[in-house]
């Protein structure tokens, strides 16, 4: 027994559809490492070359590099309690990555007679605290005044 049906041959038609591909990208951001930088007492100098130390107190070692800047006033503190600042006269010096407990000399060589003192800022993710000196909206670690008088013209 045998029978036949008979089918009617259709084609069949493909399609495809393209689809744009997304590229995302995302900027990986730091997070604070628990870093907390701080001058201890250890501040000086002459006419030649003024020195400040500064220490990693926080218990995590910095995790990115930090800058520092010096502040003169000719008279009176470079730099004030709520962050108000004097004359910049040093912008470009960088904080290599201090571990926790740590500590590093800053120097510059001062050009004029006054009053000088040192800054750097704090980890960008640092939270502010009530207590923080803030300068250009950031956590910023000041050190003593730094008297450079008395020095003779050469």
């Amino acid at each position: 027994m045998f029978s036949s049906i008979n089918l009617p041959f259709t084609s069949t038609n493909a399609v495809f559809v393209s689809q744009a591909k997304n590229k995302s990208t995302f900027q990986a951001r730091t997070w604070y490492d628990n870093s907390l930088l701080e001058f201890t007492n250890n501040v000086g100098g002459d006419c030649k070359e003024i020195f400040a130390d500064i220490k990693n107190v926080g218990s995590g070692d910095m995790g990115i590099t930090s800058t520092y800047s010096v502040y003169y006033s000719e008279t009176g503190n470079p730099v004030g309690p709520k962050g108000e600042t004097g004359e910049l006269v040093f912008s470009k010096g960088e904080i290599p990555k201090i571990k926790a407990k740590g500590s590093i000399k800053l120097t510059y060589t001062p050009k004029k007679q006054g009053f000088y003192m040192f800054v750097t800022f704090q980890h960008p993710d640092k939270p502010i605290g009530s207590g923080d000196i803030v300068i250009e909206k950031k956590a910023a670690a000041v050190s003593n005044k730094i008297n450079v008088n008395n020095c003779s013209k050469q």
